[in-house]
């Protein structure tokens, strides 16, 4: 590829996004981070995944696949999940916070 021109300019990074928190924390079950990505096949067909990680040691709690669109339905059956992975069974409403100021909702166990 970089003897056809094909690579990308190397980022150098810039001091309007500069990192001063912390993302990783000592202790297992203080931090979860969720994410997704896309990858794209030979036949033209997109899977998407989203998944929870633990910052303390960076397990996989959980994840979703699928060929179309993650739903909220995805993310809400992921995240109770990932809390009953780790803490058992949730018999009561509990909060997800969400990045960026979204209004964190409220995910039950069986309500749909």
């Amino acid at each position: 590829m970089k003897a056809h021109g094909l690579l990308l300019a190397r980022h150098v990074g810039g001091a309007d996004r500069r990192h001063d928190g912390r993302v990783a924390v000592e202790a297992r079950n203080t931090r979860w981070c969720s994410d997704g990505f896309e990858i794209a096949c030979d036949n033209g067909e997109r899977v998407r995944v989203a998944f929870t990680l633990d910052c303390c040691d960076r397990e996989a709690i959980t994840f979703v696949g699928t060929k179309g669109g993650i739903t909220s339905e995805h993310v809400r059956d992921m995240m109770v999940e990932a809390v009953e992975r780790r803490f058992g069974l949730v018999n009561r409403p509990f909060l997800w916070p969400f990045w960026r100021g979204r209004v964190p909702r409220r995910a039950r166990r069986g309500t749909d």
